[in-house]
């Protein structure tokens, strides 16, 4: 739930609670289609990146305004990770898919940037395997300005 139903659905206000609904899951249909493409069936077939970042009115990008490393390009889409991040794994074989792009385009998992971000992501599809890396860098590990440790475990 986004904050608008939860709080229509808290103070009994209906409208409200339908409004932020359905503000949620069209948000939620979007970030799958133009973002991820979920299903792999909606991009051109000329369109080989693993992730789109940006949408134009007539064009999709793979490229951030202010890195171009794939670990910044992966996570923007990512961001911010709240409770109701959880969506990022409603479909684990897209977020498998997308993990391994990450990787073969960064050539291991010797992150440069972002490695609690991408540790977040990874559990939803691989947990052990991201308890795993968070443990052999946990003396290092560095968090994004807006995040925590405990938000990482």
């Amino acid at each position: 739930m986004g904050r608008a139903d939860a709080l229509g659905e808290a103070t009994g206000n209906t409208r409200l609670r339908d409004l932020g609904a359905w503000l949620f899951t069209t948000e939620l249909a979007a970030v799958e289609d133009y973002w991820f493409d979920v299903t792999g069936q909606l991009r051109p077939k000329e369109y080989t990146p693993s992730v789109v970042t940006l949408v134009w009115g007539g064009k999709s990008v793979n490229e951030t305004w202010f890195s171009s490393k794939p670990e910044d390009i992966h996570m923007i889409n990512w961001l911010p990770y709240t409770g109701a991040s959880l969506y990022l794994g409603r479909h684990p074989a897209y977020v498998r898919r997308n993990y391994e792009a990450l990787r073969r385009e960064v050539g291991s998992e010797q992150w440069r940037g972002a490695a609690d971000l991408i540790l977040m992501y990874r559990a939803l599809d691989d947990p052990g395997d991201a308890l795993r890396q968070y443990q052999a860098r946990a003396a290092t590990l560095r968090t994004d300005s807006g995040n925590s440790e405990a938000n990482v475990l």
